[in-house]
C-alpha cells in the first residue's frame, strides 16, 4: 500500500510539474520576452505627394492608396531592417488649363526608423523605392533634411509644409550669423598612445561659454551642475579627435581618454564649410547641400552642441520630381514606399500602428476621388477613417474627397489582441495553479488512498462474517443431555435436592 501511496504522489507531481512548464512554453511572445530590450518603437509615417507650388493649377481626379502588408513581412522584431509591407500612392493628375505646365512635387517618405542601421539605407532607398510616370520610370532626387521627432506623439507625427521645407533648398542656407565662410576654431588632439588608438576622447569646457561646439561625436553629456559641459568625440583611423567651436575654448578646455589627461593642438582657424563638410562622404547617400542645410538647422535647435555627422537620426527623407503636362493632360503619377511601422508590445500578439497623412494633399488645386485598399492576410484594426468592407484577402474604402483627419491603422495577426497586462494575469494565475497543485494533490492523493483502504478493510470483514457459523449461546437448561434427564446433579446437595426440570 505504501508502494501504491508513493505511485499517486509521483504521478500527479509530474502532471503539476508540467501545467507549470506549458504555462512558460505556450506564453505569447509579449510576455515570454518580456525581459528584451525594447517595449515601444517609433517608425516612419507616410506622406503623399506634395507640389511645392502653391499657385499650381493641377487637380487629382483620383488616388488609390494601395497596403501591402502580410505576416511574412512581419516577422521577428529583429528583422525589421527589412520593410515590414510597402505602400503604393497612385494618383490620377489632371491639367485643366491649355497651358503647359511644369510640376515640381515632393514625396517625403520620413525617417530612416530607429530599429534600422545606416548602413542599410542607401540599399533601402534603390531596392524598395520607386516613381513612375504611366508606368515608366523618371528622374528624380533623394533629399535629406532635418526634422526633430516629436516623441511625445508616437502615434502621428504632424506634417507643416512651411515648416519642414524650410531647408529643403537647392541654394546653400545662409543667415546672418552663419555663412560658408564664417570663422569657426578648430582642435585637433593626438590620442594614439602607442600602438592603441582610442575609440573617443572626453572634451569638456567651462558652461558660461557661449559658443557651439560640433564634431563627429559618440554622444554629449551636459553637466550644468559641476559647470562644465563634456561631448565624446569620435577618434579617425590615426587616433585624432577633430571638434570645432564658434568661440574659443582653449583657455577652459580639457581632454581626457578614460581617466588620462591628454594634450591637444590648438590647429587655427577655418570655414564653417569646411569643419560641417569634414566629415561628409557620398557613400552617406546625402547631397552635399542637404548635408551643410542640415547642419544650419541643428544650429538653430541645438542649444550647445551639434554633430557634424548627419547619421540616421532625425534624417527626413524626400523624392524630389518633376511632372511635365501638356495642356488638358492627364497623367497616371505612382510612388512606391517601404512601411516602418510604430512597434509596440502593449498588446499580444503585437500591434503594428501605420501612419499616412492626408492632410498635406489639400495643397493641390482640388481632389476627387479617393480608395484604399490594404491587401493582407492578417486583421486590420482601429481604422481612422471608417468602416472597412472586409473580402477574402484585403480591406477597401472608398470616398469622394479626402477623408477627414489623417489616416491611421493598426495590424495584428490576432482578431481580438489582449494588452500584455492580461497575458501577465493569466500567466500568473497558471503558476498559482500549479504551484497549488504541487502542494495539495498529493496531500489530496493520500486522503483518497486511506479512505480507499478503510472502505477494503470494512468490506473483507464483511465477507468473513458471511461464512463463519451464526453463533448462539448455549442455554443454561440446555447444557444438560438427555442422559441426565433422570438423574440428580452433581451439586444436587447444594440445589436442594431439586430435580432439574
Amino acid at each position: 500500500m505504501k508502494k501504491s501511496i508513493e505511485k499517486y504522489i509521483y504521478t500527479f507531481v509530474l502532471i503539476a510539474v508540467a501545467v507549470l512548464s506549458s504555462v512558460f512554453i505556450f506564453a505569447p511572445e509579449g510576455v515570454a520576452s518580456a525581459n528584451s530590450a525594447w517595449f515601444k518603437y517609433d517608425g516612419v509615417d507616410s506622406v503623399g505627394a506634395i507640389v511645392r507650388d502653391k499657385n499650381c493649377p493641377i487637380v487629382v481626379d483620383r488616388e488609390d492608396l494601395t497596403f501591402d502588408i502580410y505576416k511574412d513581412d512581419i516577422g521577428s522584431f529583429y528583422e525589421y531592417e527589412n520593410p515590414a509591407g510597402k505602400v503604393s500612392a497612385k494618383y490620377t493628375f489632371r491639367n485643366p488649363t491649355d497651358i503647359t505646365a511644369k510640376v515640381g512635387l515632393i514625396f517625403p517618405f520620413g525617417y530612416a526608423p530607429e530599429y534600422k542601421s545606416e548602413t542599410s539605407a542607401e540599399r533601402d532607398n534603390k531596392k524598395y523605392y520607386s516613381v513612375t510616370q504611366d508606368g515608366a520610370d523618371i528622374h528624380k532626387r533623394i533629399r535629406n533634411t532635418y526634422r526633430p521627432r516629436r516623441r511625445e506623439d508616437y502615434d502621428i507625427v504632424q506634417f507643416d509644409l512651411n515648416t519642414d521645407t524650410e531647408y529643403l533648398s537647392e541654394d546653400y542656407i545662409e543667415t546672418d550669423e552663419l555663412k560658408k565662410d564664417t570663422k569657426v576654431y578648430k582642435y585637433v588632439c593626438h590620442a594614439k598612445d602607442g600602438y592603441d588608438i582610442p575609440q573617443k576622447v572626453y572634451v569638456s569646457w567651462n558652461d558660461d561659454i557661449e559658443g557651439k561646439v560640433f564634431c563627429n561625436f559618440s554622444n554629449y553629456d551636459d553637466y550644468g551642475y559641476y559647470e562644465y559641459k563634456r561631448v565624446c568625440v569620435k577618434c579617425d583611423e590615426n587616433g585624432d579627435a577633430v571638434f570645432y567651436s564658434t568661440q574659443d575654448i582653449l583657455s577652459s578646455l580639457m581632454i581626457k581618454s578614460g581617466s588620462n589627461l591628454l594634450y591637444y593642438d590648438a590647429a587655427g582657424e577655418d570655414t564653417l564649410f569646411n569643419a560641417v563638410m569634414s566629415t561628409y562622404g557620398e557613400e552617406n547617400g546625402v547631397e552635399e547641400v542637404d548635408w551643410y542645410n542640415s547642419f544650419v538647422a541643428r544650429y538653430y535647435n541645438c542649444n550647445t552642441f551639434i554633430n557634424t555627422n548627419f547619421n540616421v537620426e532625425d534624417r527626413f527623407r524626400w523624392y524630389d520630381y518633376t511632372l511635365e503636362f501638356a495642356p488638358y493632360q492627364t497623367i497616371v503619377n505612382e510612388v512606391v514606399a517601404p512601411l516602418y511601422p510604430h512597434v509596440t508590445r502593449e498588446y499580444t500578439p503585437r500591434m503594428h500602428d501605420y501612419t499616412y497623412l492626408l492632410s498635406p494633399a489639400k495643397s493641390w488645386a482640388s481632389f476627387g476621388e479617393f480608395h484604399l485598399r490594404i491587401n493582407t492576410d492578417m486583421y486590420v484594426k482601429n481604422v481612422s477613417v471608417g468602416k472597412m468592407k472586409k473580402h477574402k484577402g484585403y480591406y477597401e474604402y472608398s470616398c469622394q474627397g479626402l477623408p477627414d483627419g489623417e489616416l491611421t491603422f493598426s495590424m495584428c495577426k490576432s482578431p481580438a489582441p489582449i494588452t500584455t497586462d492580461a497575458w501577465w494575469g493569466l500567466v500568473i494565475t497558471g503558476i498559482v495553479l500549479a504551484v497549488t497543485s504541487v502542494i495539495w494533490i498529493p496531500i489530496v492523493a493520500v486522503i483518497i488512498v486511506k479512505v480507499r483502504k478503510k472502505r477494503i478493510e470494512k468490506k473483507v470483514m464483511q465477507s468473513q462474517n458471511v461464512q463463519r457459523p451464526v453463533y448462539r449461546p448455549v442455554p443454561r437448561n440446555g447444557y444438560y443431555g438427555n442422559a441426565y434427564d433422570r438423574g440428580f446433579d452433581t451439586d444436587d446437595k447444594t440445589r436442594g435436592n431439586k430435580r432439574r426440570k
